[in-house]
């Protein structure tokens, strides 16, 4: 009787230990960690064509980002939470090309008048 109430004691809080819950990661990285801007050669931002690798019917986030025609694919952060990029001016255009073109097409890291350049989160918080 004492083995049999040992071995359950002993499955129990082996389950227990195996179904902790392992925490999600921030909605806004979509299963990213970059944003992708897809910029022409003034540093005007153009929607990125985007898609997901899941064959599934159930709605998911996009993991594959792509650009059409001549613009360039750049890489940039997500905006915390809150947090505001630079306003979309000439100056902020002509400079976000310049770093990213200087950068290896990545704008990470990239400030503009006390500003990060950043891409803002959806309504959704993605």
């Amino acid at each position: 009787m004492r083995a049999l109430i040992l071995s359950a004691l002993i499955a129990a809080a082996s389950t227990a230990a195996i179904a902790q819950p392992q925490p999600n990661p921030p909605p806004n990285l979509r299963g990213n960690p970059t944003a992708t801007l897809c910029l022409d050669p003034n540093g005007v931002s153009h929607a990125p064509v985007c898609r997901s690798q899941n064959a599934s019917r159930l709605p998911t986030a996009p993991d594959i980002c792509s650009c059409n025609g001549p613009q360039l694919h750049v890489d940039a952060d997500w905006c915390a939470p809150g947090e505001r990029p630079p306003a979309d001016t000439l100056e902020f255009n002509l400079a976000r090309a310049k770093f990213a073109r200087e950068n290896k097409n990545s704008i990470i890291g990239m400030t503009f008048e006390g500003r990060r350049a950043c891409v803002p989160l959806g309504p959704t918080g993605r």
